[in-house]
């Protein structure tokens, strides 16, 4: 993912921990609220220059946005090179500091990235007092896609979204991934999507937002038939004979229709796409293609209560099954939405050919309380996401909505219906939380347990699948917990928290230094941090021990370099020896970026025998990729790491290596 499809999808996570973080500062003392921004003697200083070129030397670049960060998940600091592309920032604690670059119209760049749009740079080391000078960030002007858009009818399609998805081929099966926020069309049809970095890309218009808003949601496409029907009555008309003459009653209405996403040049299938090839800086333009109109069903149903009375003011949802393929914003607008009326019943209109998963949600009837409303499912819609987005930074409250009802269904243009759901309680996982350490902090409620659904595909799609599908609880004071609202299937368990230490949000950054990580989640003889949980009717999932420590194992070195210098420019990689642990998402697989001076961290790793490589580079999905690893392996170092252990490991660079 480029840097600023990365940045589009920081914007949305960091407005929602910093919500979360401003409710919890104000609800603490005044004696507890964190300082605003820790105030230092260190300097990072340099310029912002054109990327490399053989046509033409390097040129400063004024008017850059220049964003300095460190640590866990802060607002960072910012400045703006002058008309020499100069930027210092002043009064720097000592840490490992990122920079990244960014201007409109221009890729943006993390300083140490080897190529334009690499979310991969170098930290840069800082002691106190200290002064970083004479650092050099290329920036490339982004390339630029644009073109036309129609209806079937040649029609300018205007205020359609469009997107620049970058595409490339995993074991033979095409992935996309979000690079960038939906561009619109104009009122001829005409988009231009810039500030692309170069590679291999899809484009893809959508009409889905005015699906899910409900605006195209009942177009019906005319049938010769009625056209037929209509000429015979105006022919009538002018006769003279319309109120006499017997008619032929008028034929049934034609199919529900709508405009698909569709992809260049013209097909509904992302496999089916063309590739458009974009170089640094270069623009492809005439890239028009039509939307295609797919008839349209409609999901009607109804959803009862436990007792089997109507479930009023219930939320009702499809998704798309197997998830968006890459395409966040497909992920998060694809589907139809609605609410139960009083009566139970819902209507979900305009859905696209495909399969879904349909999923109700819904939260018990207070005793004499009064029952919800559609207004009711509406809010707990946003709360699910708001909630799911928060918790997961260290926010937010448990979802309430714990009564579920699901069905699989396919729709190819036919109504599906009435279909009947009764609603059941939610499975729960429920056990303690205990601390190894340093004691128990402070603020035990802060520590929150997350069950979430596993997701695949590009990490930031898998990341918004997984909020979607995200349902979390609190920790009491005497440590128990209880996680809610639970559909039977396969969940990874993770804890979160303002006392926890989390990853951070820029790739690069250093982890925190201090705090709480996870040790082990236990439950029959398993460790769920490791394996995740089958969450069953039949089997329910209690005495969970999540175990927190704040001395976790402590994994450091330095990168050296055939010339025996210290760099920053080779990522490490520490992996299980046992390949059962090698998977998506694993915790014993994990990646570390030295800083300036050579040195990396990797926190909090269980004991166990460990792999440790330096590469070159790392592609999305490296560490996922089982042959990669095991590729990795032969010129490895192995280590063993014991629980709590803090081991030195340098790493000497071979020649040609």
């Amino acid at each position: 993912m480029s840097a600023r499809g990365l940045a589009a999808i920081v914007v949305v996570l960091t407005g929602a921990a910093v919500a979360a973080q401003v409710q919890r500062d104000q609800q603490a003392p005044t004696r507890d609220r964190p300082a605003v921004m820790a105030i230092g003697t260190g300097v990072v200083a340099g310029v912002v220059v054109t990327a490399p070129d053989l046509q033409q030397s390097q040129q400063p670049v004024r008017r850059v946005s220049v964003m300095l960060a460190s640590g866990q998940a802060v607002v960072p600091r910012t400045a703006v090179t002058d008309d020499e592309g100069r930027f210092a920032f002043t009064g720097l604690p000592a840490g490992n500091y990122t920079l990244v670059a960014q201007k409109p119209a221009w890729v943006a760049s993390v300083y140490g990235s080897r190529a334009p749009g690499d979310s991969q740079g170098i930290p840069i080391a800082v002691a106190e007092g200290q002064r970083v000078d004479g650092l050099r960030i290329p920036i490339t002007r982004g390339a630029v896609v644009a073109g036309t858009v129609r209806f079937a009818n040649g029609a300018p399609a205007a205020g359609l979204q469009i997107q620049v998805l970058r595409t490339r081929l995993v074991d033979g099966r095409r992935q996309i991934a979000t690079v960038a926020v939906p561009a619109q069309t104009d009122d001829q049809g005409g988009y231009r999507v810039f500030g692309l970095p170069a590679g291999d890309y899809v484009v893809q218009a959508r009409s889905q937002l005015l699906q899910m808003l409900g605006l195209n949601a009942t177009t019906r496409q005319v049938t010769e038939s009625e056209v037929r029907w209509a000429d015979q009555q105006l022919v009538q008309a002018r006769a003279l004979v319309a109120a006499a003459a017997a008619t032929d009653a008028p034929p049934p209405p034609g199919p529900t229709v709508t405009y698909s996403a569709v992809y260049f040049p013209g097909t509904a299938f992302v496999s089916n796409a063309a590739v458009i090839s974009l170089s640094a800086g270069g623009e492809r333009s005439n890239v028009d293609f039509a939307l295609a109109l797919v008839p349209t069903g409609t999901v009607t149903g109804t959803v009862l209560m436990p007792d089997g009375s109507p479930a009023a003011g219930a939320s009702v949802a499809l998704e798309p099954a197997g998830g968006g393929d890459g395409d966040v914003f497909g992920l998060l607008l694809a589907g139809g939405r609605g609410a139960t009326g009083r009566d139970g019943r819902f209507t979900l209109a305009g859905v696209t050919p495909g399969q879904y998963n349909l999923m109700v949600r819904a939260t018990p009837r207070r005793p004499d309380g009064p029952g919800a409303t559609e207004a009711d499912a509406t809010a707990l819609q946003a709360m699910a996401m708001a909630g799911a987005l928060a918790g997961m930074l260290g926010g937010g409250a448990a979802n309430p909505a714990t009564l579920w009802a699901a069905d699989t269904l396919g729709v190819n243009g036919q109504d599906v219906g009435p279909l009947m759901l009764q609603l059941r309680e939610g499975l729960t996982v429920e056990g303690t939380v205990v601390f190894e350490g340093g004691g128990i902090p402070k603020d035990v409620s802060a520590v929150r347990v997350a069950v979430s659904r596993p997701a695949s595909g590009d990490p930031v799609t898998a990341m918004m699948s997984r909020m979607l599908n995200t349902a979390t609880g609190g920790a009491n004071a005497d440590g128990t917990f209880l996680v809610r609202g639970l559909v039977p299937g396969k969940y990874a368990v993770a804890v979160s928290g303002k006392s926890m230490r989390l990853n951070t949000l820029i790739p690069g950054m250093p982890a925190a230094t201090s705090g709480w990580v996870v040790k082990s989640i236990r439950w029959r003889d398993q460790d769920l941090a490791d394996v995740g949980v089958d969450v069953q009717s039949e089997v329910p999932v209690t005495g969970v021990i999540v175990t927190l420590t704040d001395r976790p194992s402590e994994l450091s070195g330095t990168v050296i370099d055939v010339a025996g210098r210290p760099t920053g420019a080779f990522p490490i990689v520490v992996y299980a020896v046992e390949r059962a642990f090698w998977g998506a998402g694993s915790r014993r697989v994990v990646q570390a970026q030295p800083a300036s001076d050579g040195k990396f961290t990797v926190i909090g790793l269980p004991p166990g025998e460990y792999y440790v490589s330096a590469v070159t580079r790392l592609e999305p999905g490296d560490l996922e990729n089982r042959q990669f690893l095991e590729d990795l392996v032969p010129a490895a170092i192995r280590l063993s790491l014991a629980d709590g252990e803090k081991k030195t490991q340098d790493l000497k660079l071979a020649a040609g290596g």
